[in-house]
């Protein structure tokens, strides 16, 4: 069975509009470059952080130098989302909205080691998913809008015996 352009750009319209193919945002809550050059323990508050789902990537760049550890831990009051040891990812749901902590190790130099002078490049990045819910007003235009063109392509097309 072979489709035609009308058909096809129909069925494309109609996977978008019935969510097969959903629209997705996503809202960057956090992310950070950093070079470390002595061992540290801090953590970064996140205020006002909104119920949804979230996700945290950790990366070791391991230039110039690989961690000797690099850890985070995600913690929102007593709850404890979870913890990246080195280059990881995971995700999380936030429940409730409030103050999102991020807890971070990062040991360029092993304490073991006299005279250890290392460098170590990260980034720690925590984005929001699906906070952002395509609204349904902007989204009937913009179906519409499609559905006209593909109209008025397929209205042309006959008329000038090109399909």
């Amino acid at each position: 069975m072979r489709l035609n352009k009308r058909v096809y750009s129909a069925l494309v319209i109609l996977l978008v509009s019935a969510g097969v193919f959903p629209a997705q945002a996503s809202t960057v809550v956090y992310e950070a470059f950093e070079f470390v050059t002595t061992n540290s323990t801090e953590t970064k508050e996140f205020m006002n952080v909104a119920p949804g789902l979230y996700q945290a990537t950790l990366v070791d760049y391991e230039s110039p130098d690989p961690f000797h550890v690099l850890s985070v831990g995600l913690t929102q009051g007593s709850t404890t989302f979870g913890f990246m040891d080195g280059t990881d990812s995971f995700t999380f749901d936030v429940l409730k909205p409030g103050t999102l902590e991020a807890h971070i190790v990062t040991w360029p130099n092993d304490p073991d080691v006299s005279g250890d002078s290392k460098t170590g490049l990260y980034s720690l990045k925590i984005v929001g998913l699906n906070l952002l819910p395509v609204p349904v007003p902007p989204a009937v235009w913009l179906f519409l809008s499609g559905v006209t063109g593909i109209i008025g392509v397929a209205r042309r097309g006959f008329r000038s015996g090109v399909v």
